[in-house]
This record gives structure tokens, C-alpha cells and sequence, in this order.
């Protein structure tokens, strides 16, 4: 019976859509019979000599229009009974969707990526970035416009929308901002737009909303549900914050909008369509991919590079589809981009700022802010407002020009406004004024009116007829310069201390997320008889501790957090909320771990209690990783160590603790010894410390699983585990090294003499300074050299500062004086060669094993810029790949994508872009991957090389906005994963990453997690827990979150689809099987947890599709991210 309604419906749709075609075919034809003389363009000189014409087309013209709306009408009646009879059937996605869902369900496949209408790399080698002076609007031209071009049924319609942007942390803290004066915008949006039920605004920030939320009455609560629900008020995006889109990790973004939604929905019900992203500096394809599957409908961005912006603008192309690169129309994001400088009133409303800014109404006299051109706004009267509305129209009118549509979007607003109700008058009651005579004044043909982002975007596809007559476009916008050769690539780098501390909160919080929803999985499954009451009690604190640590990642993703581009005390301020988010995720990690391995069903933990210690505390702001120390003494000559494997494939990897012993002896739980050994730790002098010693082993995890493992004392030399050789070269006239128990024995190197290190997958050869020359796979050479360089802020009033890299020239080698120091520490598991160079403790180091980790050369660079002024220091590979003029950055560690290098045009600065997780060079034989712990800016400035900044001080502020310069740095541990691959062949597919990189990424943001137990060694704990969940390289459990958005909790589940280029091997020895696929089966990468049932789910789970059995496989094409609600 659906089948056969739905055929029905097609059947009338379709009989509709020939109907319709017919009438429009016919009245073209019409068109088409007037002379073919007055076909000519409309200007002002033809429309004077063709009045007649001009009269006929209008009059064909509007009868052509009547008839589209009557047949739009029809149309629309049709789809009105096509979602009611979908409510019906229980199909809760579009028609067409759901038909290609089952068809890639049943045949396997996925689309082909198709081409896009506008391709950036082709757009940027066009664009010729000479920057001419255009006039009033300087990076634009004079626009002019043809008054015939509206008429009585071609109105302008103006949307004006009221907005105010607001930090959550920059010159202030957040919570600063929020008592100073975001308190106060939020009350006056209350009692301001209930004044009037045509005043709109819209509003981004919900981490701003739950602060005021939370100190309001029941009656301001509903009167903020009755101005979303009516209308007046609508939620943009709904992020905790409006995030930065160069350095966030995908990761964080999905966790921040998730965040954001279920806020929302939990408060005002309220699920968000349309994103609003005016201040992040530059945009990626990534972040409209992620709105585009949390269900958002349109997006607008703002800072585009102002030559990329200028060449759109001719071209009609400002508002376009954003496809993805590896897709097709299926991940089309609409999307708007705002023409000119700034988001601020003297730049919204058209190309002349000196005439915009008069009307920007907080600029009256007396208000205490001017118009910097000294022309200040006037209050509307009954004698001004026709000069004044006319001024405004022809602004409005020319802005228009730039867009293919009669619907023109203008925002009003700027940071922190509408603070005083004596603005929110100003503005809204000036402005009502010049709607009303514009609208009242007949040969205008004008409508305009306060809007919201809903309003304009039902405007704008009323108006084109579809969103898929507008062009795509594929590609990303960074690197962003406002003006002249002002590039904003200094901010993929500026306090990196803060940017790793990033990626270890997100690491514990993802391992904190995942371990509590399988204990709560576990416990409520039918072989457990559904008791989790104590897990989840608020008794427990752990969903607490779960929203303290997600709501510091989140706020932390703000566009001025991890950007490094906020106050110093502000930044402090975000490092202590994530440190303390730390300390809750790992709170719940050693909790859930108790409550797993305990030996009966739901115990009642102490919520108090420290079962487990992490071997990772922070103890400042600033401070490095204090590891904790395993120490034996009587009775105590056993430690347990249970190990976290966060994801979803077993792995291969190391472990690295602190002994208080250098006897000691490592094996599972069953007994069996594993390969390990144990290495001298040297101070800041390059002495060997007393009384602890590292403990390197090597281990294998199965997915999702906790492993105890046993380190003991033990005075037997042959059960010991094997000491590592230390070797140094040029110590010669140096001091004596002092040397730890067991370590007595130091040997010394060559002088001059190169190091050679060899593993089962790779050898390296290390020059006598201790840095990379060469590396050998598969028995091919390839020279790579590793060498720091050091830029300088060049001279002017225009000068590098937190946003901006504006460089003295190329970048210095860093030399030293005499030879350094170098300690070359070798064992069986890992050879690790160390060296002090300025600026840089550089450590490389070579794991002795099977999988991603033993194919990778390990980097750890300890930058201390701590004085010095005007310094950028940068990590530089240098080899004989062919590269050519291409290179590869990520964007937020989801996918790979192309940049060039045109130092013919485009100046150093200018090739810097955002590495969030890794990039490449490569050629026809082998390509060079550098994958990366931490977000840095990154580039490739000559065939064969590739480049990282580690570290940035600058003396100075780069005048925009800031006011300070970068002088808080601390010691920051920069972690990377060098790997070299042969290629067996050429792909001509959308970039993407090897395998092994993707693993190596994996490694280094979710890394294994080092449980010391704690409690009483009597107690008796299960060694293990294993839910027997199947090892897979292609798919990637991104999250597994339990969520409390309903009455009772459920774990949302997001995966992502990995996609490898094939053309390099897999490392051997993985412990998955390395098959991409574009199925997904939920019941193998979690059999036996959370019910037979689960729901489709948006990327937020906001929005919820048709219940599905988990035994049957989902299609989830490679690339691809799909969410689902479980239990």
C-alpha cells in the first residue's frame, strides 16, 4: 500500500511538472516573437529609445511571473500532501534521499565525485591579486546600477538583520564579557523585541545562552521560547561558540555543535537551520560539510580573501553551493558570502562605507562613537527621512548588484552591540521610519524590513527557484588577507602551548566519552539485567564531570581560543578551564574503569575515591606534563597497569611510564613477558636523574578493551627487562656526565661520524648533529633533510603579531657555535637520538615494531621560545621529491586538500596554511607525510620541501584588535610522525591521505591510556574487558557519547568512513583488516551493547530518522560521517 500511494504522488508530481513546463515553454515562445532588435541589454541609454518595449517586456513579464506563482502554488499544494502522506508511511527524509539510501544499500556503490561550476585552485591561478584602488569601495569597483531593473512586480526586498557578535573570550574572559555586557544585551533582547513583533534578531553564541539561562525566572524563560517560537528571535547555528574553522579538529567541532544542539533542544526546543559564521579568519569546506549533516539548510561566511571575494562579486558568484571536492550535489551546502570588508555596519549595508556608517545609529551624536569618515548619522525626522531613505536605498540597490537575486541580505550589527536599550531604540526605531517611507513611496519598488537569517533564505530560494540554479563550488578559503599583503597565517601557530593542550583534552575527553557509555552499555544490556543505576546517579557525579570537561573543549574552540589569538590572561583563563576539564575527564575514565573490572554487577562506588591514577597531571596553567611515578616497596613488588584502547581496532603501540627502579620486569596478566626496556632520564644539564628510569614496552590492544599488565621488581638479571646503551657524540671537553645506577657504562660516538638507525620496517640515517639526513623503505633511499629555520618580523607600522605573519624575508638556518650534544639511546624496542639545539630539544625516535608506529619516524620538538623578540621558528624537511608547485594540508584532520605555490603573485606569507593533523609533498615514486599532534601553520616554499612553524614571539600588536604582541610563551612539546612511502601507482582521485597517516593521526590524538592502580591491590578486578568488537582499519568510531537530551540517557554513535590512497601500500603487521568499505554494521563494532534497535540520527542528533535494526548494515560511503542513536 506505500508503494502504491507514493507512486501515485510521483505520478500527479510528475504530471504537474509536464504541465507546468508546457505553459513556461509557450510563454517563452511568446517572448521570443517580439523583434529580435529590442533584444539588447537594458541600459540607460536603450531603455529611453525603447519605452514600447520596454512596456511589452514588462507586461509579458509579469503575465509569466503570474503564471509561475500559480503553478508554484499548485506544486506547493502537491508537496503539502506529499509530507503528510510521508508522515504516514513514517519517512521522516527527503523522497529522493531515502530512494538513493536504499539503492546504495542494495547495489554497494557510491556516487562519483562530480565536477563543481567553480573549482578555488583554478580560481586563484585566474585571479590576479593586484589590488587596484575601486574607489569608495577600495578592494572593489564603482558599481552602477539600472533603475528599470525593478518594477511594480520586481521589488528590492531588503532583509535587515540585527545581530550582535559576541566573544566568549578575547579582550576579557568569558565569563568577564558575559556580566559586562552580554547579560545585559540578552535581557534588553526580551523586553526590546516584545516592544514590537516586527523587530527581529538573531543570535549565535549558546554558551552565552546557558549563562543567562541559568540565573532567569520561569517568566523570562517563556518570553525567550515565545519570541523563537513566533519568529522574531532566531538561533543561528546553535554552537557552544562560533567556532575558529583553521586549527579546530573536526573532532571538537561536531562535539561543540553538539553541545550547542542539545542545549537547545533540552531548553527551547529548538533545532537550528541556518548557520551564521561572520569572524572566524577564513573558511573551511570542512566545517560547511558538518552543518550540511547536523541538517542546516544555509550558511553565510564572511572573511574571504578580498581579491577572492571582488572576482565572485563579478561574477554573480557570492552565493553558491558548497560541494565537496571527493563528492557530489549530495553534500551541496547554500551558502552566502558577505561582499566587503567587515561585518560592522559601514560595511554591510553597500560598497561606501562613509555612507553606511551614517546609518549606523549608536554613532549619533552623543552616543560616544563616531563615524571615522566625520560624517555622523541624524535622527530620522518627518523632514530628513525621504534625503535619507533614498541615500540608504541607492546603497542597498548597488549592494544588490553583486548577487542574482532581488532579495538583499544586510546585517546590522557588530561586536557586542544592542548592550544599552538606548541603542536598541536608536537603531530599531530610526530604521522602522525609513522602512516605512521606502514602503510607502510607489516608484521605489522597494520592500524592507527586519529579518532573520529564515526569512531571507525562504526569500532567496522563492527567488531562484531552487537552490541548484546556483553554481557550486568546491575548494576552501583560506589563507585570509583582509588588505594589501596582510595574510592571517601567523594564528595557525600563535600559542602553541594552548593548541597541543587542545588535542590532549580531546583525547581524554573522547576516551572519558567512549569508556562511560560502554560501562553504561554494558550494564544495561540483557546478560547484566539492566542495572546502571549507580554509573549514572547523580550520586556519581560523572555526567558532571562529563559536561564540565565538554563544555571547557567547547568554549575552547572559539575563534579566538584556539586560535591563540586572545588577551594573555584570557588565554590563561582557557588553559585553566582546560586543565581542570582534563582532571574531570580522567575522573571519569578511572571510574568507569573501577566500575567495568569490578568483580560484581553495579557496585557502589566511592565517588570520591582514586582507584586508578592517570599518568598524566598538570598542575599550572603552562606547565608541562608531570608523569606520575611507579613506585614498589614491601608487599608492593607487583603494579597493575590497565591500558584504554579508545578505539575501534586493536593496535599495536608503546607504552612509555616513569620506575623508580631500573630491575624490573613487564608481562600480561597471563605471565607472558613482553618486549620492553628501560632508559636513563636526563635533567636540564644532560645528566642522567637518580632513582627513576623510563619504561618503554610494547603492546597489543584488542578495540574497545581494557588489558592489565604487571611491572614488577625483580633482582633476577635474567627476568630483568634489558637495559638501553647510551652513546654520545661531540661530549669531547665537555663536562663529565653524571651517570645513574645501571647506566655506568656511556659510550661515545665518532667525531663527525654519521648515526645509522635501523627497525623492522625502516632504517634512518641521522647526521652528526643529530639531525635527520636520510630515510630507507623498502629498500629505496631517500635523502630528507631535517634542519630549524628562524624568520624575523619585517619593519613598518605594519608588522607580524598574533593574527598576521608578515616576515623580514625568507626564513635563516639556526646554526650553533660548536658542535651540540647529541645522546643516541638504543635498546630493542626503540632507538631514540636527542639533541639541544637553540630554542629546540629535538628527540627522534625509532620503535622497533610491526604497524603504523614501526613505519613512522617519532618527532617530540620541546620549543622554549621564552625571550628573545620578533623570533618564528619552523621545522623544515628537505629532499629530492619532485613536487613541483603542489602541496597538501588537511582541513581539521577530515580530509586532505591541493595548494600551489605562486610566489610569482603571491607572497611568502601568503603560502602558510592551517595543518591541523598532518600534510604531504610527494611524487611519481614516494610521497613524505608529516602528521601532527597539534594545529601549526605550514608550507612548502620550494620543490621538495616542507615546512612547519613550531613557535612565535613577537614584540608587537598587528593592529588588529588585539593590542598586545605574543610574549607569554611556554615550553611546549610539539609532537609529530615523519613517514616516507613508495607508491605503486598514480590516483587520480580528490587527495587523500595513506593509510598509515590516517593510523599515525589516530595514535597520536587518541593514544592508549595509562591507568596506575591505586586501590587496595586485595580487591579483587577483573584483568580485562573485551566486548569482542571487530577490528576494522575503515571505519573510525569518531564518538560514542551518552546523551541525556530524553528522559532517559542514550549513546549517540558517530562514525567516519575512512578513504585511503591506494596507491600506498598498508604498514604491515596491522592488527585490522585494511579494506575500505560503505557499509557500516553497528552490531560488529559493538555486539551485545545498547539493544537490537537504533535510530538514523543527524550529525547532532537532533534530528532523528526511521528505527533500523543494528544487525543490518547501514551504506556509509568512504569519506562520509553517519550518526545513530543507540539504547
Amino acid at each position: 500500500m506505500r508503494k502504491m500511494r507514493l507512486r501515485k504522488i510521483f505520478a500527479l508530481v510528475g504530471a504537474v511538472t509536464v504541465l507546468g513546463g508546457c505553459v513556461l515553454l509557450y510563454l517563452v515562445l511568446d517572448l521570443t516573437l517580439i523583434p529580435s532588435a529590442n533584444h539588447a541589454p537594458l541600459t540607460r541609454e536603450s531603455h529611453s529609445s525603447n519605452t514600447k518595449w520596454g512596456k511589452q517586456f514588462e507586461s509579458s513579464l509579469e503575465k509569466l511571473e503570474g503564471d509561475i506563482k500559480r503553478n508554484q502554488n499548485k506544486v506547493q499544494e502537491i508537496k503539502e500532501a506529499i509530507d503528510t502522506i510521508s508522515e504516514l508511511v513514517h519517512i521522516n527524509t527527503d523522497l529522493k534521499d531515502a530512494e538513493n539510501e536504499v539503492q546504495a544499500a542494495d547495489d554497494r556503490t557510491c556516487p562519483a565525485p562530480t565536477v563543481a561550476d567553480v573549482l578555488m585552485l583554478d580560481l586563484y591561478n585566474s585571479i590576479p591579486f593586484d589590488n587596484p584602488d575601486g574607489g569608495v569601495w577600495k578592494q572593489g569597483w564603482n558599481i552602477e546600477y539600472n533603475k528599470q531593473q525593478w518594477g511594480p512586480k520586481r521589488k528590492l526586498k531588503v532583509f535587515l538583520i540585527p545581530h550582535s557578535h559576541n566573544d566568549p573570550g578575547w579582550l576579557k574572559t568569558f565569563e568577564d564579557y558575559y556580566h559586562s555586557q552580554t547579560k545585559a544585551i540578552l535581557t534588553n533582547l526580551i523586553a526590546k523585541l516584545s516592544e514590537d513583533s516586527r523587530r527581529k534578531f538573531i543570535w549565535a553564541e549558546v554558551s552565552y545562552l546557558m549563562l543567562w539561562w541559568s540565573e532567569q525566572n520561569d517568566q523570562n524563560k517563556e518570553k525567550l521560547r515565545q519570541l523563537v517560537q513566533s519568529g522574531q528571535l532566531e538561533i543561528v547555528t546553535g554552537g557552544w561558540v562560533m567556532n575558529d574553522e583553521a586549527n579546530a579538529h573536526f573532532w571538537a567541532v561536531v562535539q561543540q555543535l553538539t553541545e550547542g544542539h542539545e542545549w537547545l533542544m533540552q531548553h527551547l526546543g529548538v533545532r537550528p537551520k541556518h548557520a551564521w559564521a561572520i569572524d572566524p579568519f577564513g573558511h573551511s569546506a570542512t566545517e560547511a560539510y558538518i552543518l550540511k549533516k547536523s541538517r542546516m539548510e544555509f550558511s553565510l561566511i564572511q572573511r574571504v580573501h578580498y581579491s577572492v571575494k571582488k572576482r565572485l562579486a563579478q561574477d554573480k558568484g557570492l552565493e553558491f553551493r558548497w560541494r565537496q571536492g571527493w563528492s557530489g550535489p549530495s553534500t551541496d551546502m547554500l551558502t552566502h558570502m558577505m561582499p566587503f570588508y567587515s561585518y560592522d555596519v559601514p560595511h554591510t549595508c553597500g560598497p561606501d562605507p562613509k555612507v553606511c556608517c551614517q546609518f549606523d545609529f549608536k554613532r549619533l551624536p552623543g552616543y560616544g562613537v563616531t563615524c571615522p569618515w566625520r560624517i555622523s548619522p541624524q535622527q530620522i525626522t518627518d523632514d530628513n527621512v525621504r534625503q535619507r531613505a533614498e541615500l540608504l536605498l541607492d546603497q542597498y540597490r548597488k549592494k544588490a548588484q553583486l548577487y542574482r537575486t532581488n532579495a538583499l541580505l544586510v546585517p546590522l550589527g557588530d561586536d557586542f552591540r544592542y548592550d544599552h536599550s538606548a541603542e536598541w531604540d536608536a537603531q530599531f526605531n530610526n530604521y522602522q521610519a525609513l522602512f516605512d517611507h521606502m514602503n510607502s513611496r510607489h516608484d521605489l519598488y522597494v520592500e524592507a524590513k527586519f529579518a532573520t537569517l529564515a526569512d531571507y533564505f525562504n526569500a532567496l530560494k522563492a527567488e531562484t527557484g531552487g537552490e541548484k540554479n546556483l553554481p557550486s563550488l568546491t575548494g576552501d578559503f583560506f589563507t585570509y588577507a583582509d588588505r594589501d599583503d596582510h595574510y592571517w597565517s601567523g594564528y595557525f601557530t600563535s600559542r602553541p602551548y594552548y593548541k597541543r593542550l587542545d588535542r590532549v583534552l580531546i583525547g581524554y575527553l573522547r576516551a572519558a566519552e567512549v569508556l562511560f557509555s560502554l560501562a553504561w552499555g554494558h550494564g544495561k544490556s540483557e546478560d547484566n539485567k539492566g542495572v546502571t543505576q549507580w554509573l549514572t546517579s547523580p550520586h556519581a557525579g560523572l555526567r558532571t564531570k562529563l559536561d564540565m570537561a565538554r563544555q571547557a573543549n567547547a568554549l575552547f574552540q572559539h575563534h579566538d581560543g584556539v586560535t591563540g589569538t586572545a588577551k594573555d590572561h584570557v588565554m590563561r583563563d582557557y588553559g585553566n578551564k582546560m586543565i581542570k576539564a582534563i582532571d574531570a575527564a580522567q575522573h571519569v575514565i578511572q571510574m568507569s574503569t573501577q566500575y567495568l573490572l569490578y568483580h560484581q554487577l553495579n557496585p557502589q562506588l566511592d565517588p570520591n575515591d582514586i582507584y586508578f591514577h592517570l599518568d598524566d597531571t598538570r598542575p599550572r596553567t603552562g606547565a608541562l606534563s608531570k608523569r606520575n611515578k611507579i613506585t614498589f616497596g614491601e608487599g608492593l613488588a607487583t603494579r597493575k597497569i590497565v591500558l584504554f584502547n579508545s578505539l575501534n581496532r586493536a593496535r599495536t603501540e608503546f607504552v612509555k611510564l616513569r620506575v623508580a627502579q631500573y630491575n624490573v620486569k613487564v608481562s600480561d596478566y597471563d605471565g607472558q613477558s613482553v618486549p620492553s626496556q628501560v632508559q636513563p632520564l636526563f635533567d636540564e644539564m644532560a645528566s642522567m636523574v637518580d632513582g627513576e628510569y623510563e619504561l618503554i614496552f610494547i603492546v597489543t590492544v584488542p578495540p574497545f578493551s581494557l588489558s592489565t599488565y604487571l611491572i614488577s621488581w625483580t633482582s633476577s638479571v635474567e627476568e630483568q627487562v634489558p637495559l638501553a646503551s647510551v652513546s654520545l657524540a661531540n661530549h669531547q671537553g665537555q663536562h663529565r656526565l653524571h651517570s645513574a645506577e645501571g647506566f655506568e657504562q656511556i659510550g661515545s660516538l665518532p667525531e663527525g661520524q654519521d648515526i645509522k638507525v635501523t627497525s623492522q620496517q625502516l632504517s634512518a640515517v641521522f647526521s652528526n648533529h643529530g639531525l635527520l639526513r636520510s630515510v630507507t623503505v623498502q629498500g629505496l633511499t631517500i635523502p630528507v633533510k631535517l634542519e630549524f629555520v628562524q624568520y624575523g618580523a619585517r619593519k613598518g607600522g605594519e608588522r607580524s603579531g598574533a593574527y598576521l605573519f608578515l616576515p623580514d624575508g625568507p626564513a635563516k638556518i639556526v646554526t650553533t657555535r660548536q658542535a651540540p650534544l647529541v645522546r643516541v639511546i638504543s635498546g630493542p624496542v626503540a632507538t631514540q637520538i636527542e639533541v639541544q639545539l637553540p630554542f629546540v630539544l629535538h628527540t627522534a625516535t625509532i620503535y622497533n615494531c610491526s604497524g603504523e608506529v614501526g613505519g613512522s619516524i617519532e618527532i617530540v620538538n620541546l620549543v622554549e621560545l621564552v625571550d628573545g623578540n620578533n623570533i618564528e621558528i619552523a621545522m623544515r624537511f628537505s629532499s629530492d621529491i619532485e613536487s613541483g608547485d603542489t602541496y597538501f594540508t588537511d582541513l581539521n584532520a577530515f580530509q586532505m586538500i591541493e595548494r600551489r605555490r605562486q610566489l610569482s603573485k603571491l607572497p611568502l606569507q601568503a603560502h602558510y596554511f592551517p595543518m591541523s593533523s598532518m600534510g604531504f609533498i610527494e611524487d611519481s615514486g614516494v610521497r613524505l607525510s608529516l602528521v601532527s599532534g597539534q594545529p601549526l601553520g605550514a608550507a612548502s616554499l620550494q620543490t621538495g620541501q616542507f615546512e612547519v612553524m613550531q613557535d612565535r614571539r613577537l614584540g608587537q600588536d598587528d593592529n588588529r584588535g588585539l593590542n598586545q604582541g605574543v610574549q607569554d610563551n611556554h615550553p611546549t612539546p610539539n609532537v609529530f610522525r615523519l613517514l616516507l612511502e613508495r607508491k605503486s601507482c598514480q590516483s587520480d582521485h580528490w587527495p587523500r591521505a595513506s593509510l598509515a597517516a590516517h593510523l599515525s593521526h589516530q595514535s597520536l590524538l587518541m593514544p592508549l591510556v595509562h591507568l596506575i592502580a591505586a586501590g587496595d591491590p586485595l580487591v579483587p578486578l577483573k584483568p580485562s574487558f573485551t566486548p569482542n568488537s571487530k577490528s576494522e582499519c575503515g571505519l573510525h568510531v569518531l564518538n560514542l557519547r551518552t546523551s541525556w537530551l530524553k528522559v532517559r540517557p542514550r549513546a549517540g554513535l558517530v562514525v567516519h568512513q575512512l578513504s585511503w590512497d591506494e596507491c600506498l601500500p598498508p604498514p604491515p603487521g596491522l592488527q585490522c583488516a585494511p579494506e575500505m568499505s560503505s557499509l557500516v554494521n553497528v552490531s560488529s563494532v559493538l555486539p551485545g551493547f545498547f539493544g537490537a534497535k537504533m535510530k538514523k540520527a543527524s550529525l547532532t542528533f537532533l534530528h532523528e530518522a526511521e528505527e533500523v535494526s543494528t544487525l543490518h548494515a547501514q551504506p556509509v560511503c568512504p569519506n562520509e560521517l553517519a550518526a545513530f542513536l543507540l539504547g
